[in-house]
Formats: C-alpha cells, structure tokens, sequence
C-alpha cells in the first residue's frame, strides 16, 4: 500500500467523520468513506471504502475554493 493510502485510512480511523479525502492534483484524488449504518458507523466492524482517481463536483469545486482562497497545496487533507 502507498503512504497516501495509509494516511488517508489512518485519518479517517482517528476521526468520527466518515469520509477523508487527500487530494494529491488537481486530477487526482485519494479519498476513504466509512461505511454508515442509519447515519452511524456499523458496530463491530468497520469497512473503508478506498476510491483513488479524478476528482468528483464537489471535490472540484473545494479545489476551486481552495486555489481563490490562496490555501491550495498538493496533498491537503480534508475530513468530512
């Protein structure tokens, strides 16, 4: 496994958020998403889902907001 698929895994795990997204360029992301039950993670297991590619709307969009904010850097993170 790289280390930008440990580290994305390894911030959402620390966190009680449900997704984590690196974003690596602008047409490349790396995001984990915690499988939700009824809105709150499944108990006894925990299953991430790794999705590692371009970008969708609303990770473009951040990215937008990001670059005209003057706060863009290759490998932010952010947890939602």
């Amino acid at each position: 496994m790289s280390k930008s698929y440990t580290k994305v895994i390894k911030i959402l795990l620390d966190s009680k958020k449900h997704q984590a997204v690196i974003y690596i360029s602008e047409k490349r992301t790396i995001k984990a998403t915690r499988r939700l039950y009824n809105g709150k993670p499944m108990k006894g297991k925990t299953e991430i889902q790794l999705t590692d590619g371009p970008p969708n709307h609303r990770e473009r969009l951040a990215i937008k907001r990001m670059k005209r904010a003057g706060t863009w850097t290759n490998r932010t993170v952010e947890v939602r």
